[in-house]
């Protein structure tokens, strides 16, 4: 199943900054990256906060559920 970014960020109402961010954690969970948050926002340069705000956002309990869910979708 491929993620569409448009829908997801219209559905969950993601700012721009919030979809940049999306994207990245599809891109890291498409190439199989096992990062913590810290290690994901420093890579991204953003916060761990905002990191988990956008999981939560978008109804996930953490990154590592965010990550996990959008590894299992690509497959």
């Amino acid at each position: 199943m491929k993620h569409d970014l448009y829908k997801l960020a219209d559905q969950h109402h993601l700012n721009a900054n919030e979809q940049q961010l999306l994207q990245a954690v599809l891109e890291t969970a498409k190439n199989g990256g096992q990062c913590s948050v810290r290690e994901f926002a420093a890579q991204n340069y953003t916060s761990p906060a905002a990191v988990i705000r956008l999981s939560k956002k978008m109804g996930y309990t953490g990154y590592t559920c965010l990550l996990c869910t959008s590894d299992a979708a690509d497959d």
